[in-house]
């Protein structure tokens, strides 16, 4: 399957389960006060916290692995390790939120719904584990039809329990509770089939922990810079900036989901060929070439239409999370960034390395969250994450330079960072006077951003990206829109 079908399949599709959240924020933020808003959210971000201690990483650990079980004709032995992690994982999960409880760190008011979350985090790691499999083995309308579902039972039974049954927060945490184990029931005949007598053997279970096991650190850095900003704002101010912080995440993350689509389409792709003898040495760094130009322009693009975004999402008493929107949406093209040049560290299997990395961007975000949020309050989440993507992206591309010899080019980040700088800076100043409370008063800012934007990446386009590289883009963009226009006459 080449690269542009896999973006559309795999890619949109693999998004789906994903974009319940931000289609069920205009709900949220209507049904719930504000400040219930935000508790909604901090427990959203615990949810993610409880994902990422289940799985161990292990989707990372399947993704690594397959290619190689399927040659060996073990790709059952390596789907019930990845489940018996799963479970290893919820335990420990299970354990440590009991032990937050009778520490009494757990706030009264959230003790009831600790359970709905481990739950949710629990379901949301074998999901993830089986739509890897069902990635790699190929099976898009599965994939597509358990992602969609996903999507639309969270959605519906929210609906239902928040407006029709009055749950609140309860009735939101149900949804998304509903719509994972559905997912997961949907996928389980392609993915893990009957139960078998006996687990998987001992040694590929500690072969997956011993390639997962290092990225649980920059894994768990890498929650504290995007959604533990959540929670680390409770520290410096309260739920109402969490709420107005999360809805400009939201708003970026509509973004994000082209960025998490480019992710998923990109990873079987660059990781079968990080063992290809044959592999061209400058193929990575023309990836995040045509990345950065591609993923420029639409995030600009995002910046212009955020107020209108922002006016979707939320009522008047959020407006002001409109001019946050600029550093969240370029925030996630670098996390993207991020992505694509860690691939050299994958290569060389030295997966430690992603703890320096994410603790780089860590170390920032909690840094500037703590030194600007008495000063400039809720902004700060903007700044620090901002700053915290950009440095876990430049910090990649060093290590992977060094470690596989990448090539990935610092003039082209140098480049992209001075750009993200001042879009972020032309969004803040030109929404702020609107303040997104009256999208008319912002219509004209929104034509300059894009008008700006455009030009800006126009002249990124020239500086970082020879002329025989375009050439070679153009060249690899007709094969591709050809060979998806066969496959579609062929079918009909």
């Amino acid at each position: 399957m080449n690269a542009f079908r896999q973006f559309l399949i795999y890619g949109l599709a693999g998004t789906a389960s994903r974009l319940v959240m931000v289609f069920l924020v205009p709900l949220y933020t209507r049904a719930l006060d504000i400040t219930a808003y935000g508790r909604l959210e901090f427990l959203l971000a615990g949810a993610t916290l409880f994902t990422i201690l289940i799985g161990l990483q292990s989707e990372s650990a399947v993704l690594r692995e397959y290619y190689r079980a399927k040659e060996e004709d073990r790709l059952s032995e390596l789907r019930w390790a990845a489940l018996t992690i799963a479970g290893g994982g919820t335990a420990i999960a299970a354990l440590i939120a009991a032990g937050l409880w009778i520490a009494g760190v757990v706030p009264a008011a959230f003790v009831p719904l600790v359970p709905l979350v481990l739950l949710i985090a629990a379901a949301s790691q074998v999901l993830g584990i089986q739509l890897v499999l069902l990635r790699c083995d190929e099976k898009s309308v599965r994939f597509g039809s358990v992602s969609f579902a996903d999507v639309l039972i969270a959605g519906s039974v929210s609906v239902i329990a928040i407006l029709a049954m009055g749950w609140g927060i309860e009735g939101a945490l149900a949804g998304i509770l509903a719509g994972k184990v559905i997912g997961v029931a949907l996928a389980w005949s392609s993915t893990f089939g009957r139960f078998r007598g006996s687990l998987p053997p001992r040694g590929l279970i500690g072969r997956m922990i011993s390639y997962s096991a290092p990225i649980m650190a920059p894994s768990l850095l890498n929650w504290v810079q995007t959604n533990g900003a959540r929670v680390i704002l409770i520290v410096f101010l309260t739920f109402t900036d969490v709420a107005l912080a999360s809805v400009a995440i939201r708003v970026a993350a509509l973004f994000g989901f082209v960025v998490y689509a480019f992710r998923l389409a990109w990873e079987p792709w660059a990781f079968r060929l990080l063992d290809d003898p044959a592999r061209p040495d400058e193929i990575y760094d023309s990836a995040l070439k045509l990345y950065v130009i591609a993923m420029s322009l639409i995030a600009v693009l995002a910046i212009a239409v955020s107020p209108i975004l922002v006016a979707i999402f939320a009522p008047a008493p959020y407006a002001s999370a409109v001019i946050l929107c600029g550093g969240f949406i370029l925030g996630q093209m670098w996390i993207g960034i991020a992505n694509i040049a860690s691939i050299g560290i994958h290569g060389s299997r030295k997966t430690g390395k992603l703890t320096t990395v994410f603790l780089a961007g860590a170390v920032v975000n909690v840094a500037l969250l703590a030194i600007l949020s008495p000063m400039v309050g809720v902004a700060a989440a903007m700044v620090a994450f901002l700053a915290s993507t950009m440095t876990t992206g430049f910090v990649a591309a060093i290590i992977s330079n060094r470690l596989h010899h990448t090539g990935f080019s610092m003039r082209l980040l140098f480049l992209t960072a001075i750009l993200s700088i001042a879009m972020t800076a032309a969004g803040w100043a030109i929404f702020e006077r609107s303040d997104g409370a009256t999208l008319y008063a912002s219509l004209p800012g929104m034509g300059l951003i894009a008008i700006s934007g455009i030009l800006a990446v126009a002249i990124l386009t020239g500086l970082g990206i020879s002329s025989n590289e375009r050439q070679t883009a153009l060249r690899w963009g007709r094969k591709e829109a050809r060979t998806v226009l066969r496959a579609v006459f062929a079918k009909r």
